[in-house]
């Protein structure tokens, strides 16, 4: 998957490895661990500079932004850069386990499963051919950013349409980046990794939370603290 924007220019520094929190007093220890600045809660990504927001849902530390770091096998949705900007890159599963700032790492299955238990999520079984996945209900919409979903109408053209956005209770603000199926749309779908190269999906027509079990396409990334 070709990336769509030029590879940043690799800084000599030892901190190019880590990750930093804006913070006026910070030592080169809280760099590398990757503590949270707690008044701005902004992580900013030594590597090329670029800040994150972030939130502490459940205990862990999630960034609250689609990760936008350049690796080989990565790119913008349609190969736009301001797609990128807004959504973050889709990576191919392989890039994705080795994307994230040093002290923080590609959300595995369990963390996004205690974020669900956070928010109440109740899951059910739906059986696809041999594999088994969950669903949960109601917990995508609390997910969703309050602004960037496309509204859902069934037939175009028709007055009834259903708000695509969230409410955003818990300050992730999901935000639906699209991914490299033919059928993924920016706008309308929203496809996570984790590092078990099974992912999970918010779909702007439904209130639900998905789970999948493909690895050879590019979905977006959600970076979780190693210590909170």
């Amino acid at each position: 998957m070709a990336g769509c924007s030029k590879k940043p220019a690799q800084d000599s520094t030892p901190a190019t490895q880590a990750a930093e929190i804006d913070s006026a007093t910070q030592t080169a220890a809280e760099i590398d661990s990757a503590e949270t600045d707690s008044v701005t809660d902004t992580l900013t990504d030594m590597r090329d500079g670029k800040k994150y927001r972030t939130a502490v849902i459940g205990g862990k530390r999630w960034m609250a932004e689609n990760l936008n770091y350049y690796t080989e096998r990565s790119g913008c949705y349609k190969k736009i850069d301001s797609n990128c900007d807004k959504y973050g890159r889709l990576y191919a599963w392989d890039a994705a386990k080795k994307a994230c700032p040093s002290g923080y790492h590609l959300a595995s299955d369990k963390d996004w499963d205690d974020l669900v238990a956070t928010i109440g999520g109740k899951a059910r079984y739906v059986v696809k051919g041999i594999d088994t996945n969950r669903i949960w209900e109601g917990t995508g919409k609390k997910l969703k950013a309050k602004s960037g979903w496309n509204d859902f109408c069934r037939v175009d053209g028709r007055e009834d349409c259903k708000n695509g956005n969230g409410t955003d209770d818990y300050g992730f603000s999901a935000l639906p980046g699209g991914c490299t199926h033919f059928n993924c749309k920016i706008g309308e779908d929203g496809v996570w990794w984790t590092s078990s190269g099974r992912d999970r999906t918010i779909y702007n027509r439904s209130d639900y939370f998905y789970e999948g079990d493909i690895s050879e396409l590019g979905y977006s990334v959600r970076c979780v603290a190693d210590n909170p």
